[in-house]
């Protein structure tokens, strides 16, 4: 797509999601050219023409995938190729497709063990996280290392996660929590800020070799929290992996008390907001520990 089909896209998308959230009538859509109409099962073409917003809305909000989390692997909610999707080699070739099935395979059963294991911490996930994107790794050779497993979040794309699927289930899961704890970051924050806007100072990161903002020392505390509660309660369950759970539970709580020593070092950085959330987050690390 180029930039002005790009932008087309999304101005789609978006018009077509508010209408599907709200019910009132919001009047007729003009669109010049086929655009795709995303939905959680994977959505349609909608051929270029006159339409009603509120039919749209419903008809992307009819159907929806068998799971609360949607596996978007063609980028369709974006309305462009993310970086490192799938999306990127759009077609995909016969033999790379056998390993998306594979990968997509591990992420519905991730998303099963965690309903059905992790029910409590599933229905955390799924408040802020609806739509998981992706991304595409090239398979190492039998004598290299495996890459890095990546995710991120993005502030301004509220309810969306990018994240490598390979790995198997309690990686992924580890991600979705990452990233979930994140999304319930900046969810906070847009309510107003944690910390204070004056504070400039630069502190060492448990997560990052380069030194952070206050605010991303409280973004990996969290996230951190969440981890470590997470491997907790699935060396309680006594899952398959138990051994791989309590090595990563020691590095993490490592890592977590080192972001809990900055914080309450520059308590004051706090606003009232941030302090709050801060002694909830405390909460979940006492659980993780």
């Amino acid at each position: 797509m180029d930039d002005c089909t790009n932008r087309l896209q999304r101005d789609f998308q978006l018009a077509v999601w508010v209408a599907s959230h709200e019910g009132v009538d919001l009047g007729r859509i003009v669109i010049p050219q086929e655009l795709w109409l995303w939905s959680p099962d994977g959505g349609a073409a909608i051929p270029a023409g006159c339409y009603e917003l509120s039919e749209l809305g419903a008809k992307a909000s009819r159907y929806s995938w068998p799971l609360p989390v949607a596996l978007d692997i063609w980028c369709r909610s974006l309305g462009f190729p993310a970086r490192d999707s799938w999306a990127k080699l759009e077609p995909v070739s016969n033999a790379l497709n056998s390993q998306l099935e594979k990968e997509s395979a591990f992420f519905i059963r991730a998303i099963l063990i965690a309903q059905s294991r992790f029910s409590d911490c599933f229905k955390w996930i799924e408040s802020v996280t609806r739509v998981v994107i992706p991304l595409y790794h090239e398979k190492p050779s039998s004598h290299d290392q495996p890459t890095n497993f990546r995710s991120r979040t993005f502030g301004n794309l509220p309810g969306l996660v990018q994240s490598d699927i390979y790995g198997g289930e309690i990686q992924i899961l580890e991600s979705l929590v990452h990233e979930s704890a994140h999304n319930h970051l900046e969810f906070a924050d847009a309510a107003g800020p944690l910390v204070d806007l004056s504070v400039t100072h630069l502190y060492p990161s448990p997560l990052r070799p380069e030194p952070r903002p206050l605010r991303g020392i409280l973004l990996a505390y969290h996230a951190l929290a969440y981890m470590c509660a997470f491997y907790t309660d699935a060396i309680c369950h006594a899952i398959d992996e138990t051994s791989f759970c309590l090595s990563e539970l020691e590095r993490l709580r490592i890592r977590l008390k080192q972001a809990e020593d900055v914080i309450s070092e520059n308590a004051y950085a706090f606003t009232k907001g941030g302090s709050a959330f801060i002694e909830m987050t405390r909460e979940v690390a006492r659980y993780g520990r």
